[in-house]
């Protein structure tokens, strides 16, 4: 079975809550309600699906603003946070709207939400070369959040229904803020896997007047190829230098080439989703590698071409905190823009007033946010391309070339 990690978490607002496990004994105030419109979730048309991915691909170029503790290597979403901003857009008027429109491209809210599920659609059982079958595991958890009592309008729970298969929920956080914030965090892994952590704070909840949005998505499966550990020697843009575990992987991969840069596609089990690592010609970090990386989003859309290759890829772990990056002041900007979210100008929130996010990407021998598989020993004669210095991760759909996860790597030599 696959041991599924957190692969993102994004959390937009500060009106949190949660639910769920052990509230048969709480005072009646702390319960959930949950609004859901019958309208069918829209079939994802491959027009639809193609505007989709393009509006990811290039709201993944937006490297601006993006901060994790401590100054460490950002992993983050760029579906997941392309959903997040489409939720927002569904309930925005105004100048909100025509700013969020900017940001998701000409199919909007809808193009968004058919490449999310278009996406979704290609998770699950898959058959391997070997003639066995293997899980790819997709966890997701869309909602939007406000006060108890909010009421929301009926031609935004329809949007959410047909654009994401999504609902909207309330919750009383005035009470127990940090009791609201732990529910949260528990319905939130509860949906893509992995344990409950401590993203959002009780000081984030002390106002029941504002709006939470959650946009969850994880992705575990095994490497369609197998794979094997080693040590190779790493060098840091600083010149420093560090024995890494890699991952050792022989097949015939898919490579792209830009200027000053190769890229390779790892497959993962049954070939609809793969890992592309991005190695510069020489050490580059910052924005040496941001441009380069750009390039490769925007190839992703085509095929690569098939070579046989040994490859050496660094066993990555990282975790990221982020805020809402480049989106944050135009999310936080105080106006009437989103009455259109309830039928009740009164109740309307006024912005989305905190946007909190994590993401784990971690890489080993079996496969992505999979546990296990430590065969060490690989053979490190004859590696073809050894990706030995500051380098880009893209996990993304294979068919749609859409960015699920991505990260700038370029310290290894910390420890």
């Amino acid at each position: 079975m696959i041991a599924r990690r957190v692969a993102a978490l994004l959390v937009g607002g500060t009106l949190v809550a949660g639910a769920l496990a052990g509230c048969g004994d709480d005072p009646a105030w702390f319960e959930i309600a949950h609004v859901e419109s019958s309208e069918p979730q829209a079939e994802p048309t491959p027009e639809a699906t193609d505007a989709g991915a393009a509006a990811v691909r290039a709201l993944a170029t937006r490297h601006d603003g993006w901060t994790a503790a401590g100054g460490a290597d950002v992993v983050w979403s760029p579906l997941a946070t392309a959903r997040a901003l489409a939720m927002v857009r569904a309930g925005a008027t105004g100048e909100l709207a025509g700013a969020l429109d900017e940001v998701l491209g000409d199919g909007g809210v809808d193009a968004v939400g058919a490449v999310g599920e278009a996406v979704r659609r290609d998770a699950g059982t898959t058959s391997t070369s070997d003639g066995t079958t293997a899980e790819v595991e997709l966890g997701d958890a869309t909602a939007v959040w406000g006060p108890s009592g909010q009421t929301w309008a009926p031609g935004y729970l329809d949007a959410l229904a047909r654009s994401f298969g999504a609902s909207a929920w309330t919750v009383d956080v005035a009470h127990d803020p940090a009791r609201a914030a732990t529910e949260l965090d528990a319905w939130a892994a509860a949906r893509v896997g992995g344990e409950p952590g401590d993203l959002v704070s009780a000081k984030a909840l002390a106002d029941d007047d504002r709006l939470l949005v959650t946009s969850a998505l994880s992705l575990a499966a095994p490497w369609a190829t197998p794979a094997s550990l080693g040590t190779l020697p790493f060098t840091s843009g600083d010149g420093a230098t560090a024995d890494v575990d890699v991952v050792v992987a022989d097949g015939t991969f898919d490579v792209r080439r830009g200027d000053g840069w190769q890229a390779v596609s790892l497959p993962l089990a049954g070939g609809r989703f793969a890992v592309t690592v991005l190695l510069p010609d020489d050490v580059a970090e910052g924005s040496g590698l941001q441009v380069q990386l750009d390039e490769l989003l925007g190839a992703l859309a085509e095929p690569g071409e098939p070579e046989p290759l040994v490859v050496a890829v660094p066993a990555v772990d990282r975790r990221s905190r982020t805020d809402a990056g480049p989106f944050a002041e135009l999310l936080g900007r105080p106006g009437a823009d989103l009455v259109a979210m309830t039928d009740d100008p009164a109740t309307a929130p006024r912005q989305v007033d905190g946007f909190f996010g994590e993401a784990v990407l971690a890489l080993g021998p079996a496969g992505l946010n999979v546990d296990g598989g430590a065969n060490r020993g690989a053979i490190l004669d004859g590696i073809d391309l050894a990706v030995d210095r500051p380098f880009a991760l893209v996990v993304h759909h294979v068919a749609t070339g859409t960015p699920l996860l991505q990260a700038l790597v370029t310290d290894l030599t910390s420890g």
